[in-house]
């Protein structure tokens, strides 16, 4: 669950910052315990980042840096900074990551027309369906607020 809540804010931070024209470079995590108890956690990468997927390593990263303890988590921030502007990045061959780039664009467009719940990781939908099931509210999301 705890994942899937760090993909869903690293999206939209980097979606975001990509309707911008900005990249970033480090990811921040912070992690509030049910005991009380704070941590923190950083990632930094040497080039800019722009994409979901970059995104999400970075945070994952800061995340294991941060998760230090076994009590549960009752709130997590993520922090992108080291935003500067993102231009796209011209190689003298071809890039390797040429679909990824294509994929993100699309995935972009989809947002900027019909909103940020249009698309989601077929995770969050399994975990919807499940909590539906339970009887659960499946309301939950960076952008709906709702507590871990």
């Amino acid at each position: 669950m705890l994942r899937l809540r760090l993909s869903a804010l690293a999206s939209e931070l980097a979606f975001s910052l990509r309707k911008d024209g900005r990249g970033f470079r480090r990811a921040e995590l912070f992690l509030s315990y049910t005991d009380g108890l704070r941590s923190t956690g950083s990632a930094r990468s040497g080039r800019m980042l722009t994409r979901d997927d970059e995104a999400l390593v970075l945070s994952l990263e800061a995340l294991e840096k941060a998760r230090s303890r076994r009590v549960r988590v009752r709130r997590l921030r993520l922090e992108l900074s080291g935003i500067e502007a993102a231009g796209p990045e011209l190689e003298l061959f071809e890039p390797e990551d040429v679909r990824r780039i294509r994929l993100q664009t699309a995935l972009d467009r989809i947002r900027s027309r019909y909103g940020g719940a249009a698309i989601e990781p077929c995770a969050m939908l399994a975990l919807s369906a499940a909590l539906s099931a339970a009887g659960l509210s499946p309301a939950f999301g960076p952008s709906r607020g709702a507590p871990l």
